[in-house]
């Protein structure tokens, strides 16, 4: 017991700790919490009160205040555990998204009535002695919701890289949780009270999974924390290097264009050659002028002025940027659910779309076809723009936001695009991944926080059917902030 306690309360801290703004990982740490005490109470009750009886002199007030101790923590556990386990789905699954947050908070406040009535009906004693048929068909619907909002997102959930985190949120929190309910309510109701003593046999491989998921995949956040401080420095060393030698380059090049300007003035214009070698250095220090402004332009700091806009209106904006490219190579392109307001630097956001749907029509040879569609899940906006494009190696995947890396033309590329995407998003409180496989293709999805009472949210939650709901089975690297 003392190593499920320990398992369960390390899981709680680094998910609290990696990523506390996010809602799901909250939830999963003030789950793991709560499990914990079960643990804690049970090693308390089997190792530590029994070795102090037998080395030392209890008195009854004493041993009536550690057996108090532990019926607490049983309370703590068989209590809140169905109720944080509950809400820990409904905020992982997004599946009450639709409602706001107002009634997301009822709902949570009466969802924790049940728990708190055991607390005033069957308080913490020595010997944690509830009305075990009442806990438990409480806690059995509670479960029972909560897989059924788990499995019911899944199917309806479009995103790969959603449902793989629904799946390691099950492995690693719906298996061993089906287990607890029924080895701790539903056998002990029935009169078989100690099947809970196997818990370690999912609780362990349970730790196992998760610190491997958080080392190789990320999960709730709290792997992208660690990229997101590594993306964070990059960015700032880049600023202030480029802010360097954007001011000595173009100082440099100033003096060279207007000796080259003089020189010019005393060449006479019989001497062809020589003129044209001035023009070629004239030509040349103009181009590496551009160039310098342009990287500098792409990766100074950005302070976005925050307006409400129309997110259809800046991607039709950014798709009639493209338009010519688009209709050159015979690329089909179609939006879905993305008639809402959100609060964005127009010019910026612009910049993004641009952006990535310049990647997307680059990587399309032709006759090829970019879906764009849109998704409200909890308090933020989903947003995927998709290609069937060549897709990128999975070697470079990890590399792609990473400023100066490129898999174009160098002649005519920086790799500043998706950095600058990525500098955006970070300035917007949201978050920029990318799914893709070779020869497959490539999606970007963009999320992008809601403020409660500030925007008129219009949705078709229509999905893309036939050939657009094509999946692609993909690699996936992503940067997040929350």
């Amino acid at each position: 017991m003392l190593l499920i306690w320990i398992a369960l309360w390390t899981i709680a801290a680094v998910l609290i700790m990696s990523n506390r703004e996010s809602e799901s990982a909250r939830w999963g740490s003030i789950l793991s919490f709560f499990s914990g005490f079960g643990g804690l109470a049970e090693f308390l009750k089997s190792d530590v009160l029994p070795h102090y009886q037998s080395h030392f002199v209890m008195d009854p007030y004493s041993l009536w205040i550690g057996e108090w101790i532990i019926g607490l923590f049983l309370s703590i556990s068989h209590y809140l555990s169905p109720y944080a386990f509950l809400i820990f789905h409904i905020s992982l699954t997004g599946v009450l998204g639709g409602w706001g947050q107002k009634y997301q908070r009822y709902l949570k406040m009466i969802l924790l009535i049940l728990p708190l009535a055991m607390f005033i009906l069957y308080p913490p004693s020595p010997g944690f002695n509830p009305n075990q048929t009442v806990l438990t068909i409480w806690a059995v619907i509670y479960g029972a919701a909560s897989n059924a909002f788990l499995v019911y997102t899944y199917v309806k959930s479009k995103s790969q890289k959603f449902k793989q985190q629904l799946i390691l949120g099950f492995i690693i929190f719906g298996i061993p949780g089906l287990y607890s309910l029924f080895s701790s309510y539903i056998l002990v109701s029935l009169g078989i009270p100690d099947m809970w003593k196997y818990n370690g046999f999912f609780v362990y491989p349970m730790y196992f999974i998760f610190i491997v998921s958080v080392i190789r995949y990320g999960v709730f956040g709290a792997r992208m924390r660690l990229e997101k401080q590594s993306m964070d420095r990059n960015m700032k060393v880049i600023n202030s290097g480029t802010a360097m030698m954007n001011h000595t380059l173009k100082n440099q090049l100033l003096k060279i264009a207007m000796s080259a300007d003089n020189t010019k003035l005393h060449i006479s214009p019989s001497e062809e050659k020589i003129n044209r070698n001035m023009d070629i250095i004239l030509e040349s220090v103009q181009h590496t002028f551009d160039m310098v402004t342009r990287i500098q332009e792409q990766v100074q700091s950005i302070h976005p002025i925050k307006e409400e806009h129309n997110l259809e209106e800046l991607l039709k904006s950014a798709v009639d940027a493209v338009k010519i490219n688009l209709e050159q190579k015979n690329i089909r392109l179609n939006l879905k659910n993305v008639n809402i307001s959100l609060q964005c630097d127009k010019v910026h956001m612009k910049e993004v779309f641009c952006n990535i749907l310049n990647n997307a029509v680059e990587a399309i040879e032709k006759d090829g076809f970019i879906h764009i569609w849109g998704i409200k899940k909890g308090r933020s906006f989903e947003l995927t723009i998709q290609d069937n494009g060549k897709g990128i190696p999975k070697h470079k995947l990890p590399h792609v936001m990473e400023p100066f890396f490129t898999t174009k033309n160098r002649n005519t590329n920086y790799g500043l695009g998706l950095a600058y995407c990525y500098n955006v998003m970070q300035q917007h409180g949201g978050t920029l991944e990318i799914e893709s496989e070779e020869k497959q293709g490539t999606s970007v999805i963009l999320r992008l926080p809601l403020s409660i009472g500030k925007f008129d949210c219009i949705f078709n939650l229509t999905f893309l059917q036939g050939e657009k709901d094509r999946t692609i089975k993909k690699n996936k690297y992503f940067h997040n902030q929350g």
